[in-house]
This record gives structure tokens, C-alpha cells and sequence, in this order.
């Protein structure tokens, strides 16, 4: 009986050893990954006449892209965050922001603001307080 026990912890160890560090790797390249992931660039878009639909409608397009995405968005205020990836350069990300407004609703006319997100957060705040 003794010997048939050494046998199974011996092999429970040769099992859970591979296990272990499968788990062990996976978890140290997460967080490597997390730690080496660079924030987008974001633009802060004002945008007077901004309803739902167009928000909507700029979430739709912007779904299966890479370059651009919506980070946030407030439409009593006409606010919109975009965010793209660091390769992106502001000039590419205005113009691509631009014309995805436009393209949707050609009588929107956005003005790029040099706001933080947390100012356009803000903004949005006081505008729904009104």
C-alpha cells in the first residue's frame, strides 16, 4: 500500500509541475504586457449638434477599426474623446476624426479642442446640470 502511494504523489507531482508553470508563464507575460502597453493619444472633438444617433452611428463605424476608437462620449454637452494608437500622429488622428464626422452628418462642423478628457468630463457634468 505504501509504495502504490509514493507512486501516485510521484506522479501527481510530474503532472502538476508542467501545470504550474504553464500558469506561472501565463501569468508573468499578462502582466509584462500590461506594464509595456503604451496609452493612446487622445483628441478631445467639440461638436455643436451632437445627438445620439451620431454617436451611435460613430460607434458602429469605429467598431471593427484599429486606428481609431471612441473613448467617450457626452451629446447634451456635443463632446467627443477619440482615442488612437501612439502611431497614429494627431495630425492623421484630426483628420480621421474629421471625416468620420462629416461622413456621417455633413452639416456637423467639429472643432478639435487642446482639452483633457477630464475637462470634457467636466464640461459634460455642467451641461447635464442644466
Amino acid at each position: 500500500m505504501g509504495i502504490q502511494n509514493e507512486r501516485t504523489m510521484k506522479n501527481a507531482t510530474i503532472f502538476l509541475l508542467p501545470v504550474l508553470l504553464i500558469v506561472l508563464l501565463g501569468t508573468a507575460t499578462k502582466t509584462m504586457g500590461q506594464v509595456n502597453a503604451q496609452p493612446g493619444t487622445k483628441l478631445v472633438v467639440q461638436v455643436e449638434g451632437l445627438t445620439s444617433a451620431v454617436r451611435d452611428g460613430l460607434m458602429h463605424d469605429l467598431r471593427n477599426t484599429a486606428d481609431l476608437r471612441l473613448a467617450y462620449a457626452c451629446v447634451p454637452a456635443g463632446i467627443l474623446v477619440f482615442e488612437a494608437p501612439p502611431a497614429l500622429s494627431r495630425t492623421a488622428m484630426e483628420q480621421r476624426a474629421r471625416t468620420l464626422l462629416t461622413d456621417r452628418n455633413s452639416a456637423l462642423h467639429p472643432r478639435i479642442t487642446e482639452q483633457s478628457q477630464a475637462e470634457a468630463e467636466a464640461l459634460c457634468a455642467q451641461a447635464r446640470n442644466r
